[in-house]
């Protein structure tokens, strides 16, 4: 199973970890964090969640 985590800048950080810790629990051997763009994913709360230059875009 693969499964998508959409990034977008202003997001709350619980979009995120919420989610991410569910599907460790269940061990899904494809997930994905996902953005519509390359650089910094900074959330509501000012936190960098990740830097987005290192996504790769698949077309």
């Amino acid at each position: 199973m693969q499964i998508a985590i959409a990034l977008d800048k202003g997001m709350a950080m619980l979009d995120k970890s919420g989610p991410d810790k569910i599907f460790n629990l269940i061990e899904i051997s494809a997930l994905r964090f996902v953005s519509s763009g390359v650089g910094p994913i900074i959330t509501d709360s000012n936190a960098l969640i990740v830097d987005g230059t290192y996504f790769r875009r698949d077309n």
